[in-house]
């Protein structure tokens, strides 16, 4: 098998998840499972990953024996994110699920219960998240900038993600209504079905200060937050430009977010999962 063949393959199964869920972050997670095994093919069978797969292909390698050996790599591989050995049960389960539904996807025939009958996979440990206060958001308030400060508030009073939050026009926001009404379009969620929400009259007042102050929204079609970068994305396609715009911002909101709670230690630590207590996610739990 081919690098441009492995390539194609690779992009043929990222785009038919990407078709299903419509979400970009969906198709980067596969992706960094793809990536992850082609990671243990090299480092534990000296393979590319054409040649892998042409020798489970070919018989010469059983794709369950490979499946059971990744696990264990896994659990032995150094984790970027908490710097400690191994993953969690979670992203085990997810590299390893992913990995089988290539393998298939690719013409290896898996079975979830030949799967079983070699192994099983672990269980997800469900961790204890502290819940934001009031009084906890308020401090964050009072340190961010007016910016990071108007998408906090809305997503403390809505329940929206930071990317559906990001992706706001102009047009989407009423403040005729009282509490003021947001209209979230289908291409902006995760699952692809629009919806309506509120937001409280502090968020409202503002998000009014906040185009008052910066006049980056003057026409319905506007967006109000995600960055242009015009330069960057002249030779993309639409859709490719709108992908990067999303990605790019979200990225700088979180890290001004992260650059707030730094140096404050009641507020820059860390849960079980190993994940920051404050972040964009827990304004929404906070909300529910």
């Amino acid at each position: 098998m081919s690098e441009i063949s492995i390539h194609d393959r690779v992009e043929r199964f990222l785009d038919r998840k990407f078709r299903a869920s419509r979400s970009f972050a969906t198709k980067e997670t596969y992706k960094g499972a793809i990536n992850k095994f082609a990671d243990f093919a090299y480092q534990d069978y000296n393979q590319e990953l054409g040649k892998f797969l042409d020798n489970m292909l070919n018989n010469v390698l059983d794709p369950i024996e490979v499946l059971d050996n990744f696990y264990t790599y896994l659990t032995k591989t150094p984790n970027p994110l908490s710097k400690k050995i191994g993953y969690s049960n979670a992203t085990i389960r997810q590299y390893v699920t992913t990995a089988k539904e290539f393998l298939n996807d690719v013409g290896c025939k898996i079975y979830s219960e030949d799967i079983r009958r070699k192994f099983k996979l672990p269980r997800q440990i469900m961790t204890y998240t502290e819940g934001l206060t009031k009084e906890i958001i308020a401090q964050i308030l009072r340190l961010a900038n007016y910016k990071l400060a108007t998408v906090i508030l809305i997503a403390c009073s809505s329940g929206m993600r930071l990317g559906e939050i990001l992706q706001l026009k102009l047009s989407d926001i009423d403040f005729t209504t009282n509490p003021t009404t947001i209209g979230i379009r289908a291409e902006t969620t995760k699952t692809r079905e629009g919806r309506i929400t509120h937001i409280s009259r502090e968020a409202a007042q503002a998000l009014k200060d906040y185009l008052a102050k910066s006049k980056t929204a003057k026409n319905n079609d506007d967006y109000i937050f995600l960055f242009n970068h015009e330069k960057i994305l002249e030779r993309l396609s639409e859709e490719e430009k709108s992908r990067r715009r999303v990605r790019a911002t979200i990225h700088n909101f979180e890290n001004q977010l992260n650059h707030v709670i730094a140096d404050i230690p009641e507020l820059n630590k860390r849960a079980e999962n190993m994940r920051f207590q404050v972040h964009f996610h827990a304004f929404r739990y906070f909300f529910k």
